[in-house]
């Protein structure tokens, strides 16, 4: 009887888990095609904050120059790099703007920003990571959805399809799936309430100035979430699209150190920008994978095995759409819910101290 009672419980959790992982990650939001487009694009300047990016760069800067029938420039911003980042990005053609020293109160990824912002020329503002990677006509398609028959003012950012080489680059499976579906832009009913992603955002200049561009939010570290909330106050319509066949990147690629301290910067400060909706859906969704994992653990059968399968599959399905994930992953699944699960709280537990993170070097509050 109380086998029967166990997994009549265990199916209740995995199903309401189930369900709630499709609420919060129901949409496929993907950058239209740019063939329909009649009005000729406008000029763009490309802003790209690095700091010690030698090893990232070379890949950006070569899918820019494949971007065809764009007029832009390349605004590389050096955060005080110690390799050859403004050698390579000189040699590429791109502009070099040396970073002032940091301002008391600023994150470097937002200074380098807004001066690279001051230093631009056009009337379009396109902020992009030195990691990520333009596919063939990614920006066109990029910048013809934000200027397509828009009556009102448009910001637009894409969520990077994550290239993967390395088996230990699967364990951010979880990280990259809640990053996704805390935007909300992929929710069921969250159209009208996208967040940006940081990693790509195109805007107009005068809307980047009606906010005070990254002056607003010179301290945050997920500086996106802040300038969503900033522009959609005075009237600018937030977009997020999957980066799938438009934007790729590769996220710490030096190590499984880095991937650790790269994860850890961010994602307490993450989840408290997450909506209530998206926060309960999500701890229902994780719920119900910890339910698979350890029915199928403490009591072998099969109803445990079919339970685990699903949620396997789910998250096959869901990997499939941000990055270059593995079904082996996806059916190992207890191993990255185990890693996030242990970063997660390790996180928590050190923001309780008040205790910062490192990242290339800088201390982060």
């Amino acid at each position: 009887m109380s086998e029967f009672l166990a997994g009549l419980v265990a199916s209740g959790l995995v199903s309401i888990g189930f369900v709630s992982g499709w609420v919060a990650f129901f949409y496929r939001r993907r950058v239209p095609p740019a063939h329909n487009l009649t009005q000729k694009l406008p000029p763009v300047s490309l802003i790209i904050p690095a700091r010690n990016e030698a090893a990232n760069l070379p890949k950006l800067l070569e899918s820019l120059r494949a971007q065809e029938g764009l007029e832009m420039e390349w605004i590389v911003v050096d955060d005080h790099s110690v390799d050859a980042t403004s050698e390579i990005a000189l040699r590429a053609g791109a502009r070099v703007v040396a970073a002032r020293d940091l301002p008391a109160g600023w994150t470097g990824k937002n200074s380098a920003c807004f001066q690279g912002a001051e230093a631009a020329t056009h009337d379009w503002l396109c902020f992009v990571d030195a990691d990520t990677e333009f596919q063939a006509g990614g920006l066109q398609r990029l910048l013809s959805c934000a200027v397509r028959g828009q009556a009102v003012s448009a910001a637009v950012s894409v969520l990077p399809y994550h290239q993967m080489k390395s088996p230990y680059e699967q364990l951010s499976a979880f990280f990259n799936l809640l990053m996704a579906m805390g935007t909300e832009a992929f929710s069921l009913g969250g159209e009208h309430k996208q967040k940006l992603v940081g990693q790509c955002l195109l805007l107009r200049r005068e809307d980047y100035k009606r906010v005070e561009g990254h002056q607003s939010v010179k301290g945050e570290i997920l500086e996106n979430f802040f300038l969503s909330r900033k522009l959609r106050e005075v009237g600018v319509d937030c977009q997020t699209f999957s980066g799938q066949g438009v934007l790729n990147f590769r996220m710490y690629p030096e190590g499984f150190s880095q991937l650790v301290e790269g994860w850890s910067k961010a994602f307490v400060r993450g989840l408290g920008q997450t909506s209530p909706q998206i926060m309960a859906l999500t701890i229902v969704w994780i719920t119900g994978a910890m339910t698979a994992m350890l029915a199928l653990a403490l009591v072998p059968g099969r109803l445990s095995l079919t339970l685990y399968l699903l949620v396997a599959l789910q998250l096959g399905i869901f990997l499939k759409r941000v990055g270059s994930y593995s079904w082996l992953t996806a059916f190992l699944f207890p191993l990255p819910l185990c890693f996030y699960q242990f970063l997660f709280f390790s996180s928590l537990l050190s923001a309780r101290r008040h205790k910062g993170v490192t990242w290339r070097g800088r201390t982060l509050p």
